[in-house]
C-alpha cells in the first residue's frame, strides 16, 4: 500500500526543518519536535516522540540504554 500526504492547492506539502531545533529537556537535536510557546512570544521545543526524548535523558544521566535507529535523522527523512 502506498500512502501520500493530504495535498491542497494553496499550499504545498513539506515536511518541516527541525535541523536547528534542539529539546530543551533531552537536548535531542534534529528530531522532530513540539514547539512550546513562552510567555516571551519565543518558542522552546520538546522531541514529539516523549520516550525517545526520556531514553536520551537517561542514557545521559548515565545509564546502559538502547536507542533504536530511526528514519529521521538531523532534520531530514532517510531512506
Amino acid at each position: 500500500m502506498r500512502v501520500e500526504p493530504l495535498v491542497f492547492d494553496d499550499v504545498p506539502y513539506r515536511v518541516e526543518d527541525q535541523a536547528d531545533k534542539i529539546c530543551h529537556r533531552s537536548g535531542v537535536t534534529g528530531y522532530f519536535m513540539n514547539g512550546l510557546p513562552q510567555e516571551d512570544d519565543s518558542s522552546s521545543f520538546e522531541v514529539s516522540d516523549s520516550q525517545y526524548g526520556v531514553k536520551h535523558i537517561r542514557k545521559r544521566d548515565g545509564e546502559t540504554i538502547a536507542i533504536g535507529e530511526t528514519y529521521y535523522k538531523q532534520g531530514r527523512i532517510e531512506q
